[in-house]
This record gives structure tokens, sequence and C-alpha cells, in this order.
């Protein structure tokens, strides 16, 4: 995790003209975001002339979109990022975590969203795509009848058949059984009309356009290069044991690093890997301030995690996911165990003093985040599985049940006047942000008190319970809470903190909820989480 901070329209199209006049195929891919939001006006038209009693509209209510009746009740809760209109009883929705799937007019899931992006059905088939994938055509109980391993773009199905755009930008056509009856030899071309192919230019609009692009791309050059840096307990030759002052004088980095913020520097120079990606830039993190009390630097202060940035070039081009998914896979394999999902990112936790890893991407992007030493704690109340995991300057609670109380006592803590502290096994341990994972149902007294490095906590929903000095003496901190409803905390929740510094983020449905909740609305800042 970085710690720094629609209707099927078989009319022809215009995508020939689009290569001929000099778009690139990479081109029509970024125009997908914003084809999508023609489409809807298109589908307002198309539903007025097509309205009947047991009509399902999507509608969007705050950030989440649902489905109303004629009558304007809701008979489908707001609950998708997304949501297209309904065709042949399917409707393609989005999930929270923007993955594509497909729903029942009972709101319920017939093809589950496990998906990057998929077409609308045309022909009692749909295209889909799964990160890291080729395209894959399947029937409506999302069963798979063929993929499309050749194709970096497929159309939905137009009277039989599919177009598709090869990697040489070239048009061919396949049939419901997945072969290739066109050969991509075709420059420019239209959907099948009447039985015919249209292979001559008409101009329209881009509205019409419904396809998926291919997810694939082979990383494993790019894997083999760069994971020779990984030793298990060391990344890249460095370790929790390497200081500030070490990389300084490290040959490649000396004279090269700058500070981005108080527990981090980084290194701008472009490593190259393969021909398609690169390292951009690299950043690492420290266990303390770089600066001291008198502001003067620490060369002492040792490393805790380290975060690649990669640039994707050429065929790389877009394809993060792919690459991500190739990382992923290839880390599962080496270490045995699954990485878990965690706020958007994948998490790999280590064994106790080893490596763990965190990827971030999206489209264009990727990262990777090492963590030098991993610690572990069983942290649950009676009999809970819950668990604390340290790692890369993170903490994460995991797990389901509530936390256990914790001893209060007197704790001479880091050379500082001896005072009275909840003695959580973490309480000496260096760390910035604390990650609460979905399941954990409250957060114990004085459970992260004591912290002045601590920037950041994320609540999951589940939690419904917040007991008193969760944090002390930090000032200018953020709260990430995703419960919709707002927790009940006292006065001794964020005592001895001065909240109006600090940021508060909640589901945008509760932002005015938690402006009036007490000890909530003291925050200095109260806004919606962010979409990214």
């Amino acid at each position: 995790m970085n710690m720094c901070n629609y209707k099927n329209s078989k009319n022809l199209m215009e995508t020939g003209e689009q290569f001929k006049n000099g778009s690139s195929l990479k081109s029509l891919m970024k125009q997908k975001s914003k084809i999508s939001i023609v489409i809807w006006g298109i589908t307002a038209i198309l539903y007025g002339c097509n309205l009947t009693n047991d009509t399902l509209i999507p509608i969007q209510t705050g950030a989440k979109w649902g489905y109303i009746n004629l009558k304007g009740e809701y008979v489908i809760n707001p609950q998708f990022d997304s949501a297209e209109p309904f065709l042949n009883g399917l409707a393609k929705v989005q999930s929270s975590d923007g993955k594509t799937g497909y729903i029942d007019e009972k709101g319920q899931y017939v093809i589950p969203a496990i998906y990057k992006d998929g077409t609308n059905f045309s022909d009692g088939l749909a295209f889909v795509v799964l990160e890291g994938g080729f395209p894959i055509c399947i029937d409506q109980k999302g069963n798979t009848i063929f993929e499309m391993k050749g194709a970096e773009i497929v159309f939905e199905f137009s009277e039989g058949l599919a177009m598709f755009v090869n990697d040489s930008e070239k048009f061919g056509f396949v049939d419901q059984t997945g072969n290739t009856v066109i050969n991509p030899q075709f420059d420019e071309v239209g959907f099948f009309s009447e039985g015919n192919p249209q292979f001559e230019d008409i101009k329209s609009d881009n509205s019409e356009l419904n396809f998926v692009i291919s997810d694939y791309y082979d990383a494993s050059e790019f894997i083999k290069q760069f994971f020779e840096k990984d030793a298990g307990s060391s990344f890249d030759g460095i370790n929790v044991s390497t200081s500030l002052q070490n990389l300084v004088d490290h040959r490649k980095y000396r004279g090269k690093l700058n500070a981005v913020d108080s527990h981090c520097v980084v290194y701008e120079g472009e490593t190259a890997l393969t021909k398609d990606i690169s390292i951009d830039h690299v950043l690492f993190y420290f266990n303390r301030p770089l600066e001291d009390r008198w502001e003067e630097y620490d060369f002492k202060v040792k490393t805790v995690a380290i975060e690649y940035k990669f640039n994707l070039d050429q065929k790389a081009e877009g394809k993060g996911s792919a690459v991500a998914m190739a990382m992923k896979s290839d880390l599962e394999r080496r270490y045995q165990r699954q990485m878990e999902f965690i706020e958007s990112n994948y998490v790999l936790f280590g064994d106790n003093d080893k490596l763990s890893f965190t990827i971030s991407y999206d489209t264009d992007n990727v990262s990777l985040l090492v963590g030098l030493k991993t610690e572990k704690w069983d942290c649950g109340d009676n009999g809970s599985n819950v668990t604390a995991t340290l790692t890369g300057g993170n903490l994460y609670i995991r797990g389901t049940g509530a936390m256990q109380d914790f001893p209060y006592q007197i704790l001479d803590h880091g050379g500082t006047v001896p005072g009275q502290y909840y003695f959580t096994p973490w309480i000496e341990k260096d760390y910035y942000m604390v990650i609460i994972n979905s399941g954990v149902t409250n957060i114990s007294i004085g459970a992260f008190d004591h912290n002045p490095y601590l920037t950041s906590i994320i609540i999951p929903n589940s939690v419904r319970d917040i007991e008193g000095y969760l944090v002390l003496w930090v000032d200018n901190f953020t709260i990430i809470n995703h419960a919709i409803t707002p927790q009940k905390v006292d006065f001794f929740t964020f005592k001895y903190n001065n909240l109006i510094e600090c940021t508060l983020f909640v589901p945008a449905a509760s932002v005015y909820a938690y402006r009036t909740a007490e000890g909530w609305e003291d925050f200095g800042r109260i806004e919606a989480i962010p979409s990214n």
C-alpha cells in the first residue's frame, strides 16, 4: 500500500476511419470510458420508445446505482458503482470493487462480478475479460464458449458474427463457435447488416461502440528480471539494518536521493528491465522521521520498506492489471500462499522476520511495496481469530470478531518519562498507517495510542464499537471510516488530539451524519471517501 501519498447497435461504425485517419489502437482503448457517457444518452431515448410495465430503469443515488420501475419505486436498491439497462433479462453492473458482472431483474448475480470488463449480451452471447486475460465469450449462464487469444479488441455479436482487431490493427470476424470466418486483413470495416459485411467508410458516432479490450500481456521476462532482487530477508541488497546513511553512500544512489516527506526519500533514476517495462523511480521508507527535533537529518534511521514504481511502455502500455496479476501469480507460487485483497491492493504477508509484498495497480500504473520485515501477534478477544501484522510501516488488524482488552501499566517508552499505557504488543513499534480489515467488530481502548508517527487509520463498516484513547498526542492524522452509521465515541476517544487539524473521510451518503455526530463532528474536515 502506497504510504506517500448502451442498447445493442447494428449500425455501421467509423472504426475503420479512425485508424485510417491516424488514431491508434491504444487511443481507441482510452476512449472507452468517454464512450459510455454518450451511450447513456442513447439509452434514455431508446427506453422512452420501448417502455413496458416491467421496465426497470437504472438510476443513480449518491455514488451508487440501482433500478426503479415506472412508478419511481426502487426494485433493486442502489448498490452498484455503475449499472446498465436490462437486455433479455440481464443487466451489466459494476460492483463496489470495480469488477463487472450480470444481474437478473431481482438484483441477483447470474454471472458473478469477477471480470475487469464485459460487453452487453447480443445473440445470447457476451465477451468478458478477466484481469490479465484474453477476451472470453460466455453464454447467459456464464459458461465459457471460447477464448479470443489472438485479439486485442472484440466487439459484440451482430447477426451471428463478432468483429475483432488483432495486434497489427487488422479487422476480422468470428462466428458464435469461435471459428475465424474472415481472417484479420482489413484496415476499415463495419458490423454485418442484413447478412452482409460492410467494408466502406460510413461515418457514425463512437457511442455505438460496444467492445472489450484484451488484458493479456506476457510479463514472464519482466518477472524473471525483477524478482532476482528477492533474497528472502532482503531485497536488492536492502534490509532492515540499512540506514539512510548507507543509502546516501551507495554508489547507485549517491547524490540522487531527495526527501519526499518526513519518512521517505526517492531515487528518480530510471532502470530498464525489459524493452517494455522499466523501474521509473524507487521510494525508501524509514522507521522514524528523517529530521530530528533540531530539524537536522538523522542519518541513522532504518529502512522499513521499498516501493518500486514501474513505467509501462510499448506493448505493456495500458496493461497494468496484466503485469500486476503476473507479479501476484509469481509471488504466490514462490511463497506458497495466497495474496489478500485489502483496500484495493493485493498483499502477501511473509513469515516473521521475512519480506511482505503489496501490489497497487490500475490500467496504466503498477507499483510494488516491499516490507523488509514482518511481525505478527494474536490480539483477539475470547477466542476470536483477530491478529495484528506489522510490515513496511503498516499495521494490519485482520480476522473476525473483537480485539482483546490490553493491560494498563507503567512503561518506559523510548527513553521518555515513564507513563501509563495500554500495553499492546506493538506499542514500542514504529508504524504510520493502521488498516483494519472487514470482519473486525471493535477497536479496543488504547489500541493505537502514544504513537507520534501515526498518519492514518482505515476503519471498515464491520467495526461497531470504538473505545477510548484511539490515538493520543497525534495531530494532523486522517481516518477513513467506511461505516454507514457513525459509531458512538466518547470524550476520551480522541482526547489530547487537535481534531481541527485532522481529516475524516466517510461514505458519501453519511457525510451529514458524521458532521452532526458527537465526537466525530469535531474533525476539521469531513468529506466523502474518494472513489480512488
